[in-house]
């Protein structure tokens, strides 16, 4: 998969593709890559300028702040170098990026943004992805794992 906007493309990469990325932004989210996650990156020329992240299955559970099932997965991080940002890197990434995921089979994909990220907001807007719940998290102990409350608001269009 190679999807094209100006001089950007966008692939699914590897690891090592993403640990030996000149830019330490990128090669800190290398962690999110592995069994249980695909990792797609924004290119523009030979340099990686953005990537983002889908967890499933097994991997998801460290994550579970949304129930997801069988054909379902999170987009769980996404970033694009600050010097590129601007220029619909990140909007690229989520449009192409779930297109391929539905190829692969994957029946919806969910993302977790907060309400004051009003540039998350925008991007997932203009990529055509709805608002389908809010989760509330409340922790006034400092518990081990707060306390979640989720408001299914109505079933996702993707």
């Amino acid at each position: 998969m190679a999807e094209t906007t100006s001089s950007f493309r966008v692939e699914m990469v590897g690891e090592s593709a993403i640990q030996n990325s000149p830019d330490s932004l990128v090669r800190e989210q290398a962690w999110y890559a592995g069994p249980g996650s695909i990792a797609y990156a924004c290119i523009d020329g030979d340099r990686i300028v953005g990537i983002c992240f889908y967890w499933f299955g097994e991997r998801y559970l460290k994550r579970n702040s949304w129930p997801i099932g069988g054909g379902e997965a999170k987009l769980v991080q996404i970033i694009s170098l600050p010097e590129i940002r601007g220029r619909g890197v990140a909007t690229l990434l989520v449009t192409a990026s779930f297109h391929d995921m539905v190829q692969k089979g994957y029946l919806r994909a969910y993302a977790r943004i907060w309400h004051s990220n009003i540039p998350s907001l925008r991007v997932f807007e203009r990529a055509g992805w709805k608002r389908t719940g809010l989760l509330l998290e409340i922790n006034p102990l400092r518990r081990n794992r707060p306390i979640c409350i989720r408001f299914n608001l109505k079933a996702s269009a993707l």
